[in-house]
C-alpha cells in the first residue's frame, strides 16, 4: 500500500474512474471494517459504517479535498461515522438503563411501568443537557461499558480526561436527584 499509488487512485476517482474506486474499496473495506468493529462492537453496525463512508465518498469525490493520506482520510472519517453510530445506537436504552440503576440506588420500588417511562423521559432528558463531549463518554462508560481506557481510545482523549467527564457527569446528575426522587 504505497501513497502514490493512493494518490494516483484518488487523482482517478475525482475524475469518475469506478474501477481505481473499487481498488480504493478493495485495499481498505475489511480493515475499516476491522478498525469500526473496535469502536461500536457491533458487526453489521461497523459494515454499514464503512460502507456509508465509501458510498459518501464517491458520491462526494469531486467535492473532497484530502490533505492528509487517502488512508488518514478514510480511518478518521470511519472514526467519525462509528462514534456516531453509536450514539444513535444508545439512545433508546441508555435512559431505560440510568432510569432502572436510578431507582436500584434509591431503594424506590418500580411499581409502576408509567413511573418508570416517567423517570427514563426525565432522565434522558437530564442527559441530554450535558455538553456532547461528557454525555458522549458518559455513554460509553455507562450504557456501552467500555472501560476509561477504551473511551480514550475511541475518542482521542486521555483517561484523566475521560475520568473528568465521568466525575462532571455524575456531579450533573445528583443535581438532579432530588427532583427525580419527586417523581416517585
Amino acid at each position: 500500500m504505497d501513497y502514490s499509488e493512493d494518490w494516483r487512485l484518488w487523482e482517478e476517482v475525482k475524475k469518475g474512474n469506478a474501477r481505481a474506486f473499487e481498488k480504493i474499496f478493495n485495499r481498505y473495506y475489511l480493515d475499516l471494517c476491522g478498525f469500526s468493529f473496535q469502536i461500536t462492537r457491533d458487526k453489521e453496525g461497523s459494515e454499514e459504517v464503512v460502507s456509508d463512508v465509501l458510498a459518501n465518498l464517491w458520491l462526494r469525490r469531486t467535492l473532497v479535498d484530502i490533505e492528509v493520506s487517502l488512508k488518514s482520510y478514510l480511518f478518521r472519517s470511519v472514526r467519525n461515522w462509528s462514534l456516531n453510530h453509536i450514539r444513535k445506537k444508545s439512545v433508546p436504552t441508555d435512559t431505560l438503563d440510568i432510569a432502572s440503576e436510578f431507582l436500584l440506588s434509591t431503594n424506590i420500588p418500580a411499581d409502576s411501568d408509567l413511573m418508570l417511562a416517567d423517570l427514563k423521559n426525565q432522565i434522558g432528558r437530564v442527559v441530554d443537557q450535558m455538553p456532547i463531549q461528557r454525555r458522549t463518554v458518559f455513554k460509553l462508560t455507562r450504557v456501552d461499558q467500555f472501560s476509561y481506557k477504551e473511551v480514550s481510545h475511541i475518542l482521542g482523549i486521555s483517561v484523566s480526561t475521560v475520568q473528568n467527564h465521568m466525575v462532571e457527569a455524575i456531579k450533573h446528575l445528583e443535581k438532579y436527584k432530588n427532583l427525580l426522587r419527586n417523581l416517585c
